[in-house]
């Protein structure tokens, strides 16, 4: 089918339209990786009431505007949808699009000129989530666009050189022995791209010990990496009990941001109790550390500015120390413990270190 690309549209589909029919209607047809004015052979490939989504079987008449992408996934992984547009025609094509949508769907005719605030077109992202293979053998990557099907990659040309030296490096050292339950990872770079944190989605089978091996591992080969937090996959295959899907979100168990989450230590099993759960939200966004309670296993994790006041088991000294450390609080904790209880605060681990 020949069609003629209008405009891109939220997401980054290019928005063309089928010759009317019968009825004198023509039906709205969404296209990936386009530019307007190109023409294009497409095929269909769903189809709805009212429109229709395809992919690019030919290019017939390619945009001048059109460029080679650089990354070497492009139009394979489902991240990136722009990258054959010239950053500055992106940042057009996007204020366009937002204009048009505030039009459209909120009623709103903007008037006034839209400021652009471009970032480094490339690099500048200090935050990414691979899913991770085990076997046949170790392999970072994302998913297929369009599917959930795993696509490696050695690099990601968006992402911060710090993150992108890690990915190598756990290519180069195969994962470490990374446990079979581990299912994705999430790397998060700090502000001068120097220390990372990383959280790690593992499945039912998870072998506690493995978690922690690999954890202790991934600090001793990797020393930019300041802590690792383990959570359960949000995966269907892990078969989790579904009630427990809005508990289970992390970003609701680490309110105080990302970078006070340092490590995560074993605890017991424990059954499904929603108001365990309910409690434990509210206990995080006041930033105090509580059982976080995970798929009916219970971590007890280390928060740096109370890493202070928890009971510790098999944290070793220099987890401990980089956890104390990131808070800047070089007094034992005082200030952390601030307003809480005295009997609630467990006495600090022999041989723990906070400077």
């Amino acid at each position: 089918m020949l069609l003629s690309i209008e405009k891109l549209i939220y997401g980054g589909d290019g928005l063309a339209r089928t010759p009317p029919g019968v009825d004198g209607r023509s039906m709205a047809v969404f296209v990936p990786f386009v530019l307007p004015g190109e023409r294009v052979d497409v095929e269909i490939r769903q189809e709805k009431p009212g429109f229709a989504r395809a992919l690019v079987a030919q290019l017939i008449l390619a945009s001048p505007d059109r460029v080679e992408a650089r990354c070497p996934y492009f139009r394979q992984c489902g991240g990136c949808h722009y990258q054959h547009v010239p950053y500055e025609r992106q940042l057009e094509f996007k204020a366009e699009i937002l204009r048009e949508t505030l039009q459209r769907i909120a009623k709103v005719e903007l008037k006034s000129e839209i400021r652009l605030h471009g970032s480094p077109p490339w690099n500048y992202r200090n935050r990414t989530r691979l899913q991770v293979q085990t076997v046949p053998e170790f392999a970072l990557g994302y998913l297929r666009f369009g599917s959930h099907e795993f696509l490696p990659v050695c690099e990601c040309p968006i992402s911060s050189p710090l993150l992108n030296r890690v990915i190598a490096r756990l290519h180069e050292l195969r994962g470490l022995n990374c446990p079979a339950a581990v299912e994705e990872i999430e790397l998060f770079a700090d502000g001068a791209d120097e220390r990372l944190l990383a959280w790690a989605f593992f499945g039912l089978e998870a072998d506690k010990r493995d978690l922690l091996r690999w954890a202790e591992a991934l600090e001793r080969e990797l020393p930019e990496i300041a802590g690792v937090t383990f959570f359960s996959s949000r995966r269907q295959t892990s078969k989790r009990p579904p009630e427990d899907d809005a508990a289970m979100d992390p970003k609701a168990l680490t309110q105080s941001g990302a970078k006070s989450i340092r490590c995560i230590l074993p605890g017991e099993p424990l059954s499904h109790r929603r108001t365990d759960f309910g409690r434990d939200r509210q206990c995080a966004r006041r930033r105090r550390t509580r059982p976080v309670r995970r798929s009916g296993v219970i971590f007890r994790g280390v928060v740096a500015e109370f890493s202070s006041h928890i009971g510790c088991r098999g944290v070793t000294d220099s987890v401990w120390r980089s956890a104390a450390e990131c808070t800047g609080e070089r007094e034992s904790g005082r200030r952390a413990n601030r307003g809480l209880p005295e009997e609630r605060i467990p006495k600090k681990p022999a041989g723990a270190k906070t400077s």
